[in-house]
């Protein structure tokens, strides 16, 4: 096996000093790192290798300033191999996020990066190391070491078991708060790769918005609008970059019938006022992402579901009560379901007796309700 690794100064540094670029073993079965000559030029530095022994091999590529005399090293790049036999194979690494008791992601090997799970503050969050595979016959058994690699120190029940679980800690702010998790597995005929995988946490009352549909609620009383006046659809829309947004509106004397409202970023027609007990199904373009608003507390007196017979759009203001889940809010309502949009777009139905329950609901989401008749009912206050 032959390693190659090259070293560049950064833009706009000198470029006077000399480099020292050199290969080290750092950890797993010993080899002999032969040099090789190389004819690109300085700094860089080739080695070759044969492993006689299965295992993670840890290779690093170092570099140096010939004129440094501590020897210290500028840059540090690691270089991990897996060797394999056919009687000596090493593990495949995988874990499990599971949120609530609903399965979230499984990280795994992949070229391609994967999305954070996003959960709540105070959220209890279970890392499933057991989707891994010993690949050996029969096999040999699987050993597992969680590191907290970056984010809010979590407190982790058990970094040797292969099931942990974290609280997610409770945010005071807008920022959202990434924890990053690496998983090692070990067999006895050696280790994986190490696997990472990200949790993060949003502030309360901010909105998920997926590429595509996404239904939304305002939990907090936004600032003004960039007018002046008070916050309404089109600064929702322009906040969140939504080309349409749509709500349910129940009748009244200056609304006129009950139906489905609309507002199209581009047609120019008035806006309408937000509600906090609505829910607003928003479409997009772009990528995943959260979207914060700031702001106060909703007057009491504003905290009322007003339904009509048939399909509502709700939302829960901040705060939203711990017992408040999705079968207490259709008990609350009458309601035959209760629906919701998930990260990617797609409808998510709670039907009691088919589905499970959604657990307790989140501030800055919308929900899909279908009531036999009209009806008022109060929201319940948080916390």
């Amino acid at each position: 096996m032959t390693l190659t690794a090259r070293a560049e100064e950064p833009t706009g540094s000198r470029t006077n000093r000399q480099l020292l670029l050199a290969f080290r073993q750092e950890a797993g079965p010993s080899v002999l790192l032969e040099p090789l000559a190389v004819t690109q030029g300085a700094p860089v530095a080739a080695a070759a290798f044969s492993p006689t022994t299965p295992g993670l091999h840890l290779i690093e590529a170092r570099v140096g300033d010939a004129a440094d005399p501590s020897g210290s090293s500028l840059a540090v790049r690691r270089i991990r191999v897996v060797v394999e036999s056919p009687t000596a194979r090493a593990p495949e690494p995988s874990f499990a996020v599971d949120v609530q008791g609903k399965r979230k992601a499984v990280f795994r090997k992949s070229t391609q990066p994967q999305a954070p799970v996003q959960v709540t503050p105070g959220t209890l969050v279970t890392l499933d190391g057991r989707t891994s595979k010993d690949l050996n016959v029969p096999p040999k058994g699987l050993k597992f070491t969680w590191t907290q690699l970056a984010g809010p120190k979590a407190i982790v029940s058990n970094p040797f078991s292969s099931v942990v679980t974290f609280v997610a800690t409770d945010i005071t702010d807008t920022v959202p708060r990434r924890y990053v998790f690496q998983l090692l597995v070990d067999s006895a005929e050696g280790s994986a790769e190490p696997l990472q995988g990200v949790v993060e946490t949003i502030p309360e009352g901010a909105m998920r918005l997926g590429r595509g549909t996404s239904l939304v609620g305002v939990s907090f009383k936004p600032a003004p609008g960039q007018a002046g006046h008070p916050f309404d659809v089109a600064d929702l829309a322009d906040s969140i970059g939504a080309s349409a947004v749509f709500r349910t509106r129940p009748k009244g004397v200056l609304t006129g019938p009950a139906g489905f409202q609309s507002h199209f970023r581009t047609s120019g027609t008035a806006p309408f006022a937000i509600d906090p007990t609505v829910g607003y199904l928003v479409t997009r373009r772009g990528t995943r992402r959260i979207a914060t608003l700031s702001g106060t507390a909703w007057e009491a007196n504003r905290r009322t579901f007003m339904l009509e017979r048939g399909v509502n759009l709700v939302a829960c203001p901040s705060p939203v009560p711990a017992v408040l889940t999705g079968e207490q809010l259709r008990v609350l309502t009458g309601s035959s379901f209760v629906g919701r949009v998930d990260e990617t777009g797609r409808f998510e139905l709670y039907v009691p007796g088919l589905t499970a329950d959604f657990g307790r609901l989140e501030a800055g989401r919308g929900y899909i309700l279908s009531v036999p008749t009209a009806r008022e009912v109060p929201v319940p206050a948080g916390p």
